[in-house]
C-alpha cells in the first residue's frame, strides 16, 4: 500500500536524523536558553539581525562565553533548526498514527501548526527562512531534510485518504502535498508580513476546510 511505503520511508529517515542529532548534542539548560533567546531575536528583528553580540547581550553574558556552549553562530542556527524539526516530526508522527480519519488528520495538522505559530510568532521567522540558509550548505541540507520529512508525513495522510475514499485519486499525492504545504506557507508568510495581525489559527482551520473540499472525490467530476 502506498501509505505504508511512505510511512516506512519517513520513519527510517526520521530515526536516522534523530539518532544523528542525539549523537551530536544533548542540550544543556544554558544551550536551551541561548536557542530560545536567538529565536526571540529572529522574531523581533529578523534572522539577518541575529549576531553573537546581540545574543550575548540579551542573555547577559560575554560574547566569548557563548562559545563555551556553541562553537559558532552556524552551530546555534543548526540547533534552532533541530529544535523545530523535533517538534514538527513528533507532531506529524502523532497525527499520522492517530485513529482520526484522514480529513481530520489534515485539519489537525493545520490546527497544531497554526496554534504553535500563534503562541510563538518568532517560530515562523525560523521555519520559513530557508532562503537565508541557502548559502550555508549544512543549514540548507538540514532545511531540505525538514521539508522532505514534512512532505512525506503529509503524503502518508493523503495516501490513507485516497485509499479510504476521502480524497480524490485523479491528482498525484505529491501535487496534493505541495498544495497543502504551499497553502500553509502562504498563510504564514502573509501573516508575518502583516505584522502578525489577525487570527492565524482560525484562518488556518478555514483554509484546511477549503482544501478538504478541493480534495474531495465529489469535486473530481
Amino acid at each position: 500500500m502506498k501509505r505504508r511505503a511512505i510511512l516506512k520511508s519517513t520513519t527510517t529517515r526520521r530515526c536516522a536524523a534523530n539518532q544523528q542529532r542525539q549523537n551530536n548534542m544533548t542540550l544543556t539548560e544554558r544551550q536551551q536558553e541561548i536557542i530560545e533567546s536567538a529565536i526571540a531575536i529572529i522574531g523581533e528583528q529578523g534572522i539577518q539581525e541575529l549576531t553573537t553580540k546581540k545574543l550575548a547581550a540579551r542573555i547577559g553574558v560575554s560574547e566569548p562565553a557563548l562559545y563555551r556552549h556553541f562553537d559558532n553562530k552556524l552551530s546555534i542556527l543548526t540547533a534552532i533548526l533541530d529544535h523545530f524539526a523535533d517538534w514538527a516530526e513528533e507532531t506529524l508522527r502523532q497525527i499520522v498514527q492517530s485513529d482520526l480519519p484522514p480529513p481530520e488528520k489534515l485539519r489537525e495538522f493545520f490546527r497544531r501548526q497554526t496554534k504553535r505559530f500563534a503562541e510563538s510568532p518568532a517560530a515562523s521567522g525560523v521555519v520559513f527562512a530557508e532562503e537565508i540558509f541557502k548559502n550555508e550548505n549544512a543549514l540548507a541540507e538540514r532545511v531540505k531534510d525538514i521539508m522532505s520529512s514534512t512532505e512525506k508525513g503529509i503524503m502518508t495522510i493523503l495516501a490513507e485518504g485516497t485509499e479510504t475514499g476521502h480524497f480524490r485519486t485523479t491528482v498525484s499525492l505529491s501535487h496534493l502535498a505541495t498544495i497543502t504545504l504551499g497553502t500553509l506557507r502562504l498563510l504564514v508568510t502573509r501573516w508575518r508580513l502583516n505584522g502578525f495581525a489577525g487570527n492565524i489559527h482560525e484562518d488556518g482551520l478555514s483554509l484546511a476546510n477549503s482544501l478538504l473540499l478541493l480534495f474531495s472525490p465529489e469535486q473530481a467530476g
